[in-house]
């Protein structure tokens, strides 16, 4: 399973704001609604009101007619048909008047003949056929909803007809006269309107229910809402918790599970409870967890003294062990023990932490390597120095003597030996210097089946007189490789003449190309010779370590510097009678 934590992919949680913000739209909404709630419900009670009055105003006008039609005017006036219906529930008043205002009809006689003219602040049109309302305020500031418009008692055919009505039309007296009084022979106006105010007491009162229904339905919805608003908000941050918590316990489950180090977790009582993948790679079979028993016998035998430690110790019990892997032998490992308590102090088991620390010996193993090389090139530089130059006149001296002495005589034989082994000290000498010199390389692009082709044509005569078969195998698609070409050529000459004179009788010598991993590019030199011993192997790389009676022990130790210059690796696997096999890894920095 492979886990990757980044913020990117991490979770998101709602921000504060984003509920602030829902909030304040829900809050606009619920305020919109309500007011068109309230004006809506306000225009249907204000339609009833104008309906109810339209109605009273078509009937005193139908009422009007027929009284006209049974001489109307000379028993019951106008005025008395709208004082009986100003009586009706709900109706304050009646008026009629001319286009001038001046009442000609009213509910209250004494009215009749004064100017009619509507309360302050009234928003009035001009009536016409349709009718109109308004709202005023009346006696004892009473609300009331005045219904407007033209009156219309007369539909007569003909204006002769509208003539004869208007002689006939006996309802008009002046404001001081009595009921019973009547002026004869006055003219019907040529238009009349009519104003009825209806008491809005009943509007006002259901309006203020609607808007406090309203207003309480509103709050309620709010509430509502940002109740669901706040839930899905905490609903969604408890999902994302959980979300996070299971997340952080599966990337802490993978984490502890593939730790490269050991881990055992045992309980209070002395169980193995958790034992991670490399610790049962250290101590199976011994410690695996399929395996019966209890859980004390589990725990592997040379680890339960510390375990018996951390029962008394409450510290960190840190120190090294060697752990017998049988049969792949031992291994060293590194132990941190520690007791396990909850914050109020409770004990509730131990942990037990393992290093393989095989990695950790062989590279102080290398560190002390390259000390004792870098020693032994410094002493090389001094010696080899202070050694050239009276060697020189020793060799001198000695071709002086054998000039002087017979040709088979002793003395010319030990000048001869003289020289010769002047001879071999200046080669070891210049070795030395050899080696003991910075290895400065000059990397650039070379052609490998050319490397290795020139470095075969110089071992081709020994190989001859050895009896070794040389083979190759160099893919078509590997050509161009970055190295130093002469250094490498020195290198491979060097394990090139070491595989031929392990295989005296004769054998075959193959050279190798190919990819190896991590993009680099390996050489195997691979041969049938008599193999390196086992014991032999580690140091096969020290300066002067040497199998051979006339080695100088510096051959392979001048092959792993330049490898090593290079920048690459050189691994050797070799088997006793089975021949030896030398890789080398090189970074393929094109």
């Amino acid at each position: 399973m492979e886990m990757k934590w980044n913020k990117h992919n991490a979770p998101r949680i709602f921000s504060p704001w984003v509920v602030i913000g829902s909030s304040l739209i829900l809050f606009v909404i619920v305020a919109v609604l309500t007011v068109m709630n309230i004006n809506r419900q306000r225009a249907a009670t204000s339609q009833v009101l104008l309906e109810k009055g339209q109605a009273m105003i078509r009937a005193l006008e139908a009422g009007s007619r027929i009284g006209m039609r049974g001489r109307f005017g000379q028993g019951i006036r106008l005025s008395h048909l709208l004082d009986e219906t100003a009586r009706l529930p709900g109706v304050e008043y009646i008026v009629v008047t001319d286009p001038q205002g001046k009442i000609i009809a009213h509910n209250e006689f004494s009215q009749i003949g004064a100017h009619y003219q509507p309360a302050a602040g009234a928003a009035m049109g001009v009536p016409g056929p349709q009718p109109q309302w308004f709202m005023e305020h009346g006696d004892h500031d009473r609300l009331l909803f005045v219904v407007y418009s033209e009156f219309r008692p007369m539909n007569a055919r003909s204006k002769k007809h509208r003539n004869s009505m208007q002689e006939k039309f006996f309802m008009f007296c002046p404001a001081n006269a009595s009921p019973p009084e009547m002026l004869e022979g006055v003219k019907l106006p040529p238009k009349m309107y009519i104003y009825m105010g209806l008491g809005a007491s009943s509007l006002e009162q259901a309006r203020k229910s609607d808007l406090i229904h309203s207003l309480l339905m509103s709050f309620i919805l709010l509430i509502v809402g940002l109740a669901g608003i706040v839930s899905l908000y905490w609903a969604q941050n408890v999902r994302v918790s959980q979300r996070l918590l299971s997340d952080s316990r599966a990337f802490a489950s993978e984490v502890v599970a593939n730790l490269p180090e050991g881990l055992i977790v045992i309980t209070a009582g002395g169980e193995v409870s958790f034992m991670n993948e490399s610790a049962m790679n250290i101590f199976t079979p011994e410690a695996s967890p399929d395996k019966g028993g209890s859980g004390k016998d589990r725990i592997p035998s040379q680890v339960q003294p510390i375990v018996a430690r951390l029962d008394t110790d409450n510290v960190v019990v840190e120190q090294e062990m060697v752990y017998d892997l049988s049969p792949d032998g031992e291994i060293p490992l590194g132990v941190s023990g520690a007791r396990i308590t909850t914050e109020d102090g409770r004990f509730v088991g131990k942990i037990l932490i393992f290093r393989d620390l095989r990695e950790v010996r062989r590279l102080q193993e290398e560190v002390k390597r390259k000390e004792k090389l870098a020693a032994i090139g410094s002493l090389a530089a001094g010696v080899a120095h202070e050694i050239r130059n009276p060697l020189s006149s020793i060799k001198g001296f000695a071709t002086l003597f054998k000039t002087r002495f017979a040709l088979e005589s002793d003395e010319h034989e030990a000048a001869e030996i003289m020289i010769h082994e002047v001879d071999r000290l200046n080669r070891v000498v210049t070795e030395l210097i050899e080696y003991a010199r910075p290895s400065n390389i000059t990397i650039r692009q070379s052609d490998v089946h050319e490397l290795i082709s020139h470095s075969l044509s110089l071992i081709r005569q020994d190989a001859l007189m050895a009896g070794v078969q040389v083979e190759t195998d160099i893919p078509g698609d590997i050509r161009q490789i970055f190295l130093d070409p002469d250094r490498m050529q020195q290198c491979l000459l060097n394990i090139y003449l070491n595989a031929i004179q392990s295989m005296p009788e004769g054998g075959i010598l193959n050279i190798a190309v190919f990819r190896a991993d991590k993009g680099r590019i390996g050489l195997r030199v691979t041969d049938t010779g008599k193999g390196i011993a086992e014991d032999d192997l580690p140091k096969i790389f020290d300066p002067y370590y040497t199998t051979k009676n006339r080695g100088t022990g510096l051959g392979l130790a001048m092959v792993l510097k330049i490898v090593e210059a290079h920048g690459g690796e050189i691994v050797v696997t070799s088997k006793e009678g089975e021949g030896t096999v030398f890789t080398l890894l090189l970074p393929d920095i094109g």
